[in-house]
């Protein structure tokens, strides 16, 4: 059991949030776990209770006013293969742009303070669930969404080619609707 000793949590600074944040997550209607994920609103006068940062990083089902975001692709890809492997449906990414938005918090500072580890025996306190997530307490205005990826399937190799990068990463082959791409780069 976590003490509430109810440290003040503040929210980072606007120059300390990721420039792009990314929310995996399911839509089926059958998905009794990510249905009941809505968050309650946030007092924006006060600091959120440390209950409120509990529930939600400890997956309990009572409503918070947080939404989890990942800094990485790659985290928010191993979400997505969880959510599959457990039979979620509907699956998609979200990119965020989140540079200068108030209300975020690092998770991992917050599961520090609350006392999180990964020796306990509450698996659902374990700090490795946290790596890379933010919290988002205030909800998101939907002008700041770059992108939505749907989809699920194996992950397959995709080259992002620009005039002045050339990236490589991997993205579930559902994302792609059409048949047949007869590239696997993507020139922007």
């Amino acid at each position: 059991m976590v003490t509430m000793v109810n440290p003040p949590f503040y929210p980072l600074r606007n120059h300390e949030v990721p420039w792009i944040l990314f929310r995996t997550s399911c839509d089926g209607e059958e998905c009794d776990e990510c249905c009941e994920e809505k968050p309650s609103s946030l007092n924006l006068s006060k600091s959120p209770e440390s209950s409120a940062f509990d529930s939600h990083l400890s997956w309990k089902k009572l409503p918070t006013p947080f939404v989890s975001f990942f800094s990485t692709w790659a985290r928010a890809m191993r979400w997505r293969e969880w959510l599959e492997e457990n039979h979620h449906t509907d699956i998609k990414v979200v990119a965020l742009w989140a540079r200068d938005m108030g209300h975020v918090y690092k998770a991992m500072t917050v599961a520090l303070s609350l006392g999180y580890s990964d020796t306990g025996s509450d698996n659902r306190r374990n700090l490795r669930n946290h790596e890379d997530e933010y919290l988002i307490g205030s909800g998101v205005d939907e002008d700041r969404i770059l992108a939505v990826f749907r989809g699920g399937g194996d992950l397959r190799a995709i080259t992002f080619d620009g005039p002045f990068y050339k990236t490589t990463t991997s993205v579930p082959s559902e994302y792609f609707p059409a048949q047949g791409i007869p590239s696997k780069s993507w020139r922007m």
